[in-house]
């Protein structure tokens, strides 16, 4: 069977750009697109159901999350859940921001935020959906992640290189 993806992230950026590649692919039949900014969300929904015609129409859902949450993780995949008939066979963690600064003066509240959302979510999100995609005879875990996860640049941006190379250790 073809795949359902779930995109976290998938309101701008890379996360955008994948859910417009997955919506042109014959190899998947569902998106169900995550994000904390609904008003972008739908707009990408549209344009996934739009560019998806020209390969057979896509169910594609949208779910506005905050991944900081557990249980709205949790709502999300029950959401994709319904609105793709029980699949969902392709995670796709890529909601990620970067808050740059020194250690120093980095606020634990925002050094706590960065690793929620770019290594915490991920995990849990990991966590989640690792029990439905494992009925699939066929699954897959994107974990996107950066450079800064491999090599130490000294550029000041201490909580997203910490979170980014703790995305790198746990794929």
């Amino acid at each position: 069977p073809k795949h359902v993806v779930a995109i976290t992230g998938a309101a701008s950026g890379i996360g955008r750009a994948i859910a417009l590649e997955c919506a042109k692919s014959t190899w998947c039949s569902g998106l169900a697109l995550a994000d904390i900014n609904n008003e972008a969300l739908l707009h990408v929904q549209e344009l996934c159901e739009s560019v998806s015609k020209e390969t057979g129409s896509k169910t594609v859902s949208s779910h506005c999350v905050n991944i900081r949450y557990p249980e709205e993780i949790e709502q999300f995949l029950a959401e994709t859940l319904l609105a793709h008939r029980n699949r969902c066979s392709v995670l796709i963690n890529n909601a990620g921001v970067v808050i740059p600064g020194p250690f120093l003066e980095t606020p634990k509240a925002t050094f706590d935020l960065v690793m929620d959302i770019n290594l915490s979510a991920a995990i849990n999100l990991t966590r989640v959906f690792l029990p439905t995609l494992r009925q699939e005879t066929k699954a897959h875990i994107v974990n996107i992640s950066s450079m800064y996860g491999l090599l130490p640049t000294g550029n000041g941006s201490v909580a997203y290189h910490t979170s980014k190379f703790g995305l790198a250790g746990f794929t």
